[in-house]
């Protein structure tokens, strides 16, 4: 038996953290899915760079089992980066003279 593995992606962005004129965050942007098949089991999850770490932080349901048809109201989960890891490298030029 061979089952269809289907994805839903959509890429939210937001190079900038914005604040209110009382200095409070604003939240950051979001990502919405219509028409998902509610008869299958989903897995939301962040699909982010290599070098970070993103877990979520919000959830009101169990984000690797998400059964749409048992769903009231929509799934709605925060992500936070806990870490990033840079890397780089350095050259040292010795002279000579």
């Amino acid at each position: 038996m061979t089952f269809a593995l289907s994805r839903y992606y959509r890429y939210v962005l937001d190079p900038e953290v914005k604040f209110t004129p009382e200095g409070s965050r604003i939240s950051g942007p979001g990502a919405y899915f219509d028409g998902l098949p509610v008869k299958s089991i989903l897995t939301l999850g962040m699909d982010a760079p290599e070098s970070w770490l993103v877990e979520a932080v919000k959830a009101q349901y169990d984000l690797d089992n998400i059964l749409l048809e048992e769903v009231k109201g929509g799934v709605h989960a925060e992500f936070d980066l806990e870490y990033l890891l840079l890397e780089g490298e350095i050259y040292v030029l010795k002279s000579t003279l």
